[in-house]
């Protein structure tokens, strides 16, 4: 239904452990990850299509990688949906 699926904002194992390219793409804070394909800055592009988004546990950006994600979602002219790991 979905096809392909986006990482945003991910721990670089996870996105190694699952690189059978069902998560093409994903992005990391840290630039060092770039060796492992990842992008940086997940919010310098929309979110789209089906995303992972596993922010660090800062309520800034926690609240920053929310609001984007339902801007992503409601600018959008795809179907999107954003599972957000978030604590409780």
């Amino acid at each position: 239904m979905w096809g392909e699926a986006s990482i945003k904002i991910a721990f670089t194992l996870l996105a190694f452990y699952s690189s059978d390219h069902k998560f093409p793409h994903y992005w990391s804070e840290h630039s060092r990850d770039k060796v492992f394909g990842a992008n940086t800055s997940a919010f310098s592009s929309q979110f789209s299509g089906f995303s992972i988004c596993h922010p660090i546990y800062h309520e800034n950006t926690m609240l920053l990688a929310t609001g984007h994600a339902i801007h992503s979602a409601a600018v959008s002219t795809e179907e999107t949906a954003t599972f957000m790991l978030l604590p409780s």
